[in-house]
């Protein structure tokens, strides 16, 4: 039996090249202590920067929070009025405490825990679960309010055989750092050098994996690994997720009346933006997309799967799942069984006999209709 094992001291990633504070222009440096010096001296100006890294900070906790501590079950407006307040003011009481579950996953499956730091100095901890193929790695990020911790993704993906390597964005859990968009991208490539690094993983031999938020979080990352490492093909699997994040706030908030259109505007002054469809564009390695076309979470024209089809540079497949109204992906057998297809295809792994024989009719690459753009 594994032991359960706790990494120490923390990973330490580089900065990638193109985030590196010490590859900025000497223009943008001096401009930035200048910016910096007269918000100091002229106080409204500093006031207004201050106002909106809070409300940035806030906005973001919201956009990605961990899973919440609830002592009822929300019955009412009154119950989520006492939510956001406690979100606003009180975040840290807010998040459930799931340290005993974590040593049950890990137990359960194991596992051992990692710790790793940022180029940015975020403090960030995941859990690794090796597979019958060790050196066959799915890096996977959840979606909104989800936790390695809690993971039910981990029952999706333990029997592909493959080590999975779950990662906590930072504020998320334990993690601690600054919120911003490309901050979460650190966090994928933070995780991503960790498996090159101490794990010996070929670059080639992980899938980054996500779903919802974490679908953007980790093509994202992906994109950083692309560029440091040119020379390998990055592959990737965006399940349900949107193109560009003020695309979804724009889609998701439309015809939703007065108070709507006031947080599409505040959307737009505060520049909220993650590109993931620029981002998906510069990975080299095979690409799969699983989306729903009746997504109420991250309606269609928000989709990383639209904008893909509207302007496809590179080659990317799209599996379109069955059209219920439910954000939840997988929820009849074919669908997860194609996903199973598409991730031992890109891991390399052939199933066993025992798949063979579980699956009556399994619907493989080949019996399903993928769409195949550029």
């Amino acid at each position: 039996m594994a032991a359960i094992t706790e990494t120490a001291p923390s990973f330490q990633a580089q900065w990638p090249k193109r985030h590196d504070p010490a590859l900025k222009s000497l223009i943008h440096k001096v401009g930035k202590v200048f910016w910096n010096i007269l918000s100091v001296v002229i106080f409204p100006i500093g006031l207004v920067r201050l106002v909106g890294y809070y409300l940035r900070n806030l906005s973001l906790r919201c956009i990605i929070p961990g899973t919440p501590h609830l002592d009822a079950p929300v019955r009412s407006y009154w119950d989520i009025a006492k939510i956001v307040t406690r979100l606003l003011f009180n975040p840290e009481n807010f998040k459930a405490d799931l340290t005993k579950e974590g040593k049950s996953r890990l137990k359960e499956h194991h596992g051992e825990t990692v710790k790793l730091r940022a180029p940015d100095g975020a403090q960030l901890n995941g859990a690794f679960f090796p597979g019958k193929h060790r050196q066959k790695v799915i890096l996977f990020v959840g979606g909104n309010a989800e936790q390695w911790e809690t993971q039910a993704w981990l029952d999706i993906l333990k029997p592909l055989g493959a080590s999975i390597l779950f990662i906590n964005p930072r504020g998320v859990g334990k993690n601690s750092g600054q919120r911003y968009e490309d901050g979460y991208a650190l966090d994928t490539y933070t995780a991503c050098e960790y498996l090159i690094h101490k794990q010996g993983i070929d670059p080639e031999d992980i899938v980054f994996t996500g779903f919802s938020m974490g679908g953007a979080n980790t093509t994202r990352g992906a994109s950083l690994i692309q560029e440091k490492y040119p020379d390998k093909k990055i592959k990737a699997v965006n399940v349900n997720s949107f193109s560009s994040l003020h695309l979804e706030i724009q889609a998701l908030l439309k015809n939703q009346g007065f108070f709507a259109a006031i947080g599409r505007i505040g959307a737009r002054l505060l520049s909220f933006d993650m590109d993931v469809k620029k981002d998906w564009d510069t990975l080299k390695g095979e690409k799969y997309i699983f989306h729903n076309p009746n997504d109420p979470v991250i309606p269609l024209p928000a989709q990383l799967a639209t904008a893909v089809k509207k302007e496809p540079i590179g080659k990317s497949h799209l599996v379109e799942l069955h059209a219920f109204r439910d954000h939840i992906p997988f929820q009849q057998e074919d669908e997860l069984n194609t996903f199973y297809d598409v991730m031992r295809k890109l891991l390399q792994i052939q199933p066993s006999w025992w798949d063979w024989m579980r699956i009556k009719s399994p619907p493989t690459l080949a019996k399903r209709t993928i769409a195949q753009v550029a």
